[in-house]
């Protein structure tokens, strides 16, 4: 097994990155032709990867943290990249292709990224072609944090170009600094609005999803808004990913920067999937209340949320989606037999914990497939509400509601993409949904979702 070359523990990041520089140098002077990529870790000094990320400008930026706060990882710039943009490829081979490549890289190396919420999309709209159909990075630099050290990671994928590869990782490390402190993150207020749909608009989808589903076999859809925002002046993501990190702490933080003025940005509750090995954790996320005033507020929030047939028959769909689905790839499932109420900084949900067991081996290409969408972001069928969801909603979801996350060689963790906003130079574009069943209202649903993109507007710019 190729494993990563440790270099050791350092006193500044600005000593590790000049060993690893010497160690990168030594590296490429021993063969004029490697025989296989390499990693270099060392310890550091304990530092917070997004401040990191901060100071250090690069067109190609990532963020990644859990919900616990236990594994935060910064990273720039591109070892390897693997994007597929041709509607034409097939979905499954795409990721199978990502994941299985990472049996030829070091131990410990990680592809970051994200897919399409679904095929269906706008021609008209451009705002996700950056982001492609699939897209996986190896960072040449990563700061990883998890609850026991700080490491500094380089990478080397090897191609044709490695030399060149070896030339731009050694300039990365030259620049390589001890960030200071994270200044405060003070944001524009935004000077208009446009609503994809707008208020009649979306009494006519509403009223075509009351239809459909009466006419069955259609039982649930999540029909969503995109709200885009103009600020008159470049927003600065990782200013947008500072204040998500403050306001919502124990959130899944991500951010997608793929050039100067455009990045995909998010502070999600909802796991998709986690894998160790074969053993595998989701959980269903359906039902949601905010946050009481005071605590008797919150209490009676929470036994209000508990005792309401429809938040707990929506929350059975997606908690019995993703149980069957696992049973149907062979997993031995064991799955919490009421759910419990998971308590945000702004919001409770409902929350059933699925762990499952897979016998035989599964591919990540077929369980993310398999998994996504579920029905708290998609709908029951599966594909019947996929379907008439790009027929409804008057905008391309891109990478919102999708599967984003990492995966390395035995470790794979994926959240789904709310909460979101994509940043495009002035422009803020804020997504959110809410779940359609028989009794649904339209007035209360555009309500609930203006609630939500409401209390998600403030807490990037208050």
């Amino acid at each position: 097994m190729n494993r990563p070359v440790f270099i050791g523990e350092h006193a500044t990041i600005e000593a590790a990155a000049a060993a690893m520089a010497g160690a990168v140098q030594d590296w490429a002077r021993a063969s004029s032709e490697p025989v296989s990529s390499v990693r270099w870790e060392a310890e550091v000094p304990d530092t917070d990867p997004l401040a990191w990320l901060h100071h250090h400008p690069h067109l190609i930026r990532m963020y990644c943290s859990n919900r616990e706060r236990l594994l935060q990882i910064a990273a720039i710039g591109v070892a390897d990249m693997l994007r597929f943009k041709d509607d034409a490829t097939d979905l499954h081979a795409a990721l199978d292709a990502i994941f299985s490549r990472l049996d030829e890289l070091p131990e410990g190396v990680r592809y970051y990224g994200g897919m399409r919420f679904h095929d269906h999309g706008l021609a008209t709209d451009s705002s996700w072609q950056r982001f492609g159909r699939v897209r996986f990075v190896v960072p040449s630099l990563e700061l990883i944090r998890d609850d026991r050290r700080s490491r500094l990671c380089a990478n080397i994928v090897l191609s044709d170009g490695w030399r060149r590869d070896v030339d731009m990782l050694l300039a990365l490390l030259k620049r390589v600094v001890t960030p200071p402190a994270l200044p405060a993150a003070h944001l524009p207020m935004p000077l208009n609005r446009i609503n994809l749909p707008d208020r009649e608009r979306w009494e006519v989808m509403m009223q075509r999803a009351l239809q459909l589903l009466t006419e069955g076999p259609l039982e649930k859809i999540v029909l969503a808004r995109r709200c885009v925002f103009d600020f008159g002046e470049p927003l600065n993501p990782m200013a947008l990913l500072q204040r998500l990190r403050e306001a919502t702490p124990d959130s899944f933080h991500f951010c997608f920067n793929y050039g100067d003025e455009i990045a995909f940005i998010g502070a999600t509750p909802e796991r998709l999937y986690q894998r160790h090995g074969a053993h595998v954790l989701s959980e269903a996320l359906a039902g949601t209340r905010p946050r009481g005033a005071t605590e008797e507020d919150d209490r009676w929030l929470e036994s209000e949320l508990l005792a309401s047939a429809k938040e707990r028959s929506e929350h059975r769909l997606v908690a019995d989606a993703i149980t069957s689905t696992l049973r149907e790839l062979g997993g031995e499932v064991d799955r919490h037999a009421a759910p419990e109420v998971l308590k945000l900084s702004h919001v409770q949900h409902l929350r059933t914990l699925i762990r499952c067991t897979l016998p035989r081996p599964v591919s990540d290409a077929d369980l993310l497939l398999a998994l996504h969408p579920t029905p708290a972001v998609g709908g029951l069928p599966k594909a019947d509400a996929s379907r008439h969801i790009a027929e409804l909603e008057p905008f391309d979801r891109g990478w919102y509601a999708a599967p984003i996350g990492w995966a390395m060689r035995d470790q794979v963790e994926f959240a789904v993409a709310i909460r979101c906003a994509l940043v495009e130079g002035s422009r803020l574009a804020l997504f959110s949904g809410a779940g359609i069943m028989p009794a649904s209202d339209p007035e209360q649903e555009w309500r609930e979702i203006e609630s939500k993109i409401g209390n998600f507007l403030r807490i990037l710019t208050t």
